[in-house]
């Protein structure tokens, strides 16, 4: 787990002040890490939609970090026995209180790539 560790602690130097970097890349990142140590991680998508009279209204995420600089309509996490590791939070959150910490409101946390389905995703998406 230092490996992790020491991840995160970078991580977060480096989005201390501004989120510019791929979210599903070091949710995977996050990921590989928890694997190597025998975890079974899965990756999850923060995100939520509206259906309107002739659209899809896709609610902004906006991170409480960043103090409205940033906004996104999706983010994706790495989440592992009931904890999302996301380097945006000084440390691993329960995933019901995720949403709420990073993101000041309620949103959906949906599987994305699933348990069962995450050494295949790794698979294709090793670098």
């Amino acid at each position: 787990m230092s490996s992790l560790l020491s991840y995160l602690t970078d991580k977060r130097r480096l989005l201390a002040d501004s989120y510019e970097a791929n979210c599903l890349a070091i949710a995977r990142d996050i990921a590989r890490l928890l694997i190597d140590v025998g975890h079974q991680p899965f990756i999850a998508c923060l995100h939520k939609e509206t259906v309107r009279p002739g659209y899809r209204f896709h609610h902004p995420l906006i991170p409480k970090k960043y103090y409205g600089s940033i906004t996104w309509t999706k983010h994706y996490v790495c989440c592992c026995e009931g904890l999302v590791y996301d380097p945006m939070l000084e440390e691993p959150v329960g995933i019901e209180q995720y949403s709420r910490a990073a993101f000041g409101e309620d949103f959906p946390l949906e599987s994305f790539v699933p348990k069962e389905a995450m050494e295949g995703y790794m698979g294709r998406h090793s670098f």
